[in-house]
């Protein structure tokens, strides 16, 4: 399980390359405080986590759960799946509303009808 910590140094990685003392600096703190943060196990307050959150954009949701993404805005992996699993959906549904006008055209035609398109169609 990803801890608090671990998503706090996952920032820190992405926007100052890993270096406490560049992220300490963008938080206005002191670096033994955010090196603080990012240690295992070390209780991290909500006023922190907002802090963070809005310095860097990152999603405070992301950061106290690990849910979601963490750029504001970014759509998971599963959100993007999801969005295309309804368009697949969509397309489906017109193809099968397609498939029962023709089969209702095909069963309205007499038998000769029928031999007719079926010579015509091969």
């Amino acid at each position: 399980m990803v801890t608090i910590n671990e998503r706090i140094r996952e920032v820190r990685a992405y926007f100052c390359k890993g270096k406490n003392k560049i992220f300490a600096e963008h938080l206005n703190k002191q670096p033994n405080t955010t090196s603080n943060w990012c240690r295992d196990g070390y209780s991290v307050g909500n006023g922190v986590i907002q802090e963070i959150a809005d310095t860097f954009g990152v999603s405070s949701d992301w950061l106290l759960t690990g849910r979601g993404s963490m750029l504001e805005g970014e759509k998971t992996q599963d959100e993007e799946s999801g969005n295309e699993l309804a368009r697949m959906l969509k397309i489906i549904e017109s193809q099968q509303e397609t498939i029962d006008r023709l089969t209702r055209v095909v069963e309205g035609l007499t038998v000769g009808e029928k031999k007719e398109e079926a010579a015509r169609i091969a």
